[in-house]
């Protein structure tokens, strides 16, 4: 019964918004239909991942494409035969999960696992020219020079818990990147938040993945940017795995790999670029070596990091990392256990490594959005330290993991601001 009424007040969300002239926000749906506003939030969050609501920019909410697709222009005069086809739809099918149900954006973390794997990927959302749509659905032109040239940036964004971490020094990031390549954002940093915020909202989870891009813009070919009359901006909400749990648990291999990172003066490793091209040709070598990340070098032959993490190593009492100048990017997780090392006693520096500090370290782990905390069980066949989770990396992984839960945008909007 719960659930049949929970699909019963989503059909009537639908309906609203129909009728109306106007996107409209939560408030005003929940108010129009007597529901909470955090109930109305986790309905219209989880009728947007069916694409039968879509969230602009504003936070307000309008039909969606599939719902477009049912023929609503009469559903007013055949409400009721209507009705049964939209209650299916919200149900998802028979396929998704139960409108309400663990898995909503909402306080705490329930729901936060999905055994679905591979099909997380599929649910995965777009916010494109100014309205969310599937990622299947989601197209740009071939001669955007984001695709062509690499021209644009990127920031990678996690959910935990229902919170986006540390959202607004990804955006500050994101910001400074741009000015950096020259690039202006389509309608500022702050735009590029909500866009962030939408997307997520709009794919409804407490643990997720946003993948903030601003490509130059479509163009003609030829690198010239300044063909590119417009700057185009995206975001995709979904999930990310980079590397097998059971590789979490134990430890991930490091190998160190022939390719370079280009110094500053040549492409700064600050700037997330699209032209990723160093970082997945040294993670490509390291796979066909069999293991399972790789150890980038500078020109000097000082560690830089990993194709997509930070590297930590814990030597003589001090945890040290490569500074930015050694070509390390300015990582927000790495800023952030930084700070943790601090608040937890931990001496902490940033410092030029060599592979014999690696080597002869207690323990080694990485830190990144997308991999979070993982501990480095061994470098080019050589076990790091005992080759398992040491004290340092495990008070730095539950601390951090405690962090997540504290900082943080909240995507309920009922749920206060960041603390």
């Amino acid at each position: 019964m719960e659930q049949l009424t929970s699909v019963e007040k989503a059909v009537d969300v639908l309906f609203h918004l129909h009728r109306e002239a106007t996107a409209q926000g939560v408030t005003a749906v929940g108010r129009a239909l007597g529901l909470p506003k955090s109930s109305a939030h986790r309905l219209l969050a989880s009728l947007c991942r069916r694409g039968l609501v879509e969230r602009d920019a504003s936070g307000c909410y309008r039909p969606g494409s599939a719902l477009a697709a049912l023929a609503l222009g009469a559903l007013e005069r055949e409400a009721a035969a209507a009705r049964p086809v939209i209650e299916e739809q919200a149900r998802g099918g028979g396929r998704g999960t139960v409108l309400g149900a663990p898995g909503a954006v909402g306080p705490g973390c329930a729901g936060a696992a999905d055994p679905r794997g591979g099909e997380a990927a599929r649910d995965a959302v777009v916010w494109l020219d100014g309205r969310v749509v599937g990622i299947g659905e989601a197209r740009i032109p071939v001669t955007d020079h984001g695709l062509l040239y690499g021209d644009g940036i990127f920031e990678g964004i996690r959910v935990y818990c229902g919170r986006v971490f540390r959202l607004d020094r990804h955006i500050a990031r994101f910001a400074a990147a741009a000015r950096q390549i020259g690039l202006a954002l389509p309608g500022g940093a702050g735009t590029a938040r909500e866009v962030v915020l939408a997307a997520l909202r709009a794919y409804g989870r407490s643990e997720a993945y946003a993948r903030l891009i601003a490509t130059r813009g479509e163009g003609a070919l030829g690198v010239d940017p300044s063909t590119c009359e417009r700057p185009r901006l995206l975001c995709i909400a979904g999930r990310v795995s980079i590397y097998p749990e059971a590789k979490l648990r134990a430890g991930i291999d490091l190998v160190t790999v022939s390719v370079r990172r280009p110094p500053a003066d040549v492409l700064d490793p600050r700037v997330k670029s699209l032209n990723y091209l160093n970082n997945a040709l040294a993670k490509l070598e390291a796979r066909r070596r069999g293991a399972d990340e790789a150890l980038l070098l500078n020109a000097a032959g000082m560690v830089a990091e990993a194709s997509v993490a930070n590297v930590f190593a814990h030597r003589d009492g001090v945890l040290l990392t490569p500074p930015a100048t050694d070509g390390a990017l300015e990582g927000v997780t790495r800023a952030t256990v930084l700070e943790l090392a601090s608040q937890l006693g931990i001496p902490a520096r940033e410092r030029t490594l060599g592979r014999f500090d690696l080597f002869s370290a207690d323990e080694v782990f990485l830190t990144g959005t997308g991999a979070g905390l993982v501990l480095v069980r061994s470098l080019d066949g050589a076990l790091i330290g005992a080759g398992a989770p040491g004290p340092v990396f495990e008070k730095t992984r539950l601390a951090f993991a405690e962090a997540t839960r504290a900082l943080g945008v909240p995507l309920d909007p009922a749920v206060g601001e960041e603390r």
